[in-house]
């Protein structure tokens, strides 16, 4: 059985046998048939990014295995595909969410409220691969919260200054 996941601008697909995963195949294009860029490629690359601050409740794990994107860095204005895999044990149900903690608050102009992506998770492992908004910049996450919305595992990650090097608010456990 296949079922669509929230996630504005690109399509996600959820089965049974996996994990939420993004169709991606002309990301690129899409974007940029809705926003013409200039040096546009037209399918998806590798984007290098290293882990930062991370807080994960007894027995749950979420890691980043990818980040794909039309750009070779993490830039602000771009969508990302961010792909990974996921244990939540400390509960029975969660959301997975991707999005970037703003560091600063959004214009008019740079705010989307159909952002971020989410799926919703249950006790287990699996993988996932959602779309990264970077509209506005911040610093990029992949983190787990209740379904009355408190995080309580999540990890960081990015390139250069996008990168969020400890957590220093407290997450629910």
């Amino acid at each position: 059985m296949m079922s669509i996941v929230y996630a504005p601008l690109l399509l996600l697909s959820h089965t049974a046998a996996g994990g939420p995963h993004l169709e991606a195949a002309d990301v690129c294009t899409t974007l940029t048939a809705i926003s013409p860029r200039e040096e546009t490629p037209s399918e998806m690359r590798e984007v290098p990014f290293v882990y930062g601050g991370v807080v994960l409740a007894p027995g749950d794990e979420v890691e980043v295995t990818a980040v794909r994107g039309c750009r070779r860095t993490l830039e602000e204005g771009w969508v990302y595909v961010v792909e990974g895999t996921y244990r939540l044990e400390s509960r029975d149900r969660a959301v997975l969410l991707v999005s970037a903690t703003a560091t600063e608050a959004p214009s008019p102009e740079t705010r989307s409220p159909k952002n971020p992506a989410y799926v919703r998770i249950q006790r287990g492992s699996g993988t996932f691969s959602l779309p990264l908004h970077l509209f506005r910049g911040g610093k990029p996450h992949v983190t787990m919260y209740t379904v009355s919305g408190e995080p309580f595992s999540g990890r960081y990650f990015g390139s250069g200054t996008s990168v969020l090097p400890r957590i220093t608010w407290p997450y629910s456990q």
